[in-house]
């Protein structure tokens, strides 16, 4: 019986050996790393989108982008106050202005540092199924399709069409030029 057992062991070390020796290599190949870049890309435009609300003509304007880098940074907070820094950390980083100065409209409650958060709803954005496309210029579109919880209606879906240009002084690598919400394909 202990023969047969060891017999039956041997045998079954011997398969496992022999299909592990046999199996051929798996190399990676240029379409497997392309498409590890081009996930890596996917991600990091995701991931900017999904702290974004700035949309449409609010990149028109720097109050609109300062309102969005408010939103943004809501979980840093103090009381009703965010700090400016955070402010222009965010706004260089995301949108790749540099603001010196940030004039919050406060009046009376302002508060030297910080910015004043107006009271207000907002609408939250939730991006998927990033599809990136690299154009001549060295730029980036990305269209998703994008979640739009506003605060005071329902959510619907719809598209975004995105531009990001590479910023080596960015800490996401990249800024966003812009990002439109696109009516035509809204799902009300």
């Amino acid at each position: 019986m202990k023969k047969r057992f060891a017999l039956m062991t041997a045998v079954l070390l011997c398969v496992i050996l022999l299909s592990v020796i046999l199996s051929p290599a798996k190399l990676p190949t240029a379409a497997v790393v392309a498409s590890a870049g081009e996930n890596e890309n996917s991600t990091r435009f995701l991931n900017m989108l999904n702290h974004n609300f700035a949309y449409d003509e609010d990149f028109n304007t720097f109050e609109g982008l300062t309102y969005s880098a408010v939103l943004a940074n809501l979980p840093l907070r103090e009381g009703d106050y965010i700090s400016e820094s955070y402010i222009k950390g965010y706004l260089f980083d995301m949108y790749g202005i540099n603001a010196v100065e940030i004039n919050d409209n406060a009046g009376e409650k302002s508060k030297a540092g910080y910015v004043y958060i107006v009271p207000t709803g907002f609408s939250r954005y939730e991006h998927k199924n990033a599809v990136v496309t690299e154009n001549e210029d060295g730029t980036f579109t990305v269209i998703t399709d994008v979640l739009v919880s506003a605060h005071d209606d329902i959510p619907y879906e719809t598209e975004c069409v995105s531009l990001f240009a590479k910023s080596e002084k960015s800490s996401f690598g990249y800024t966003l030029i812009y990002s439109n919400l696109n009516p035509e394909t809204a799902d009300y």
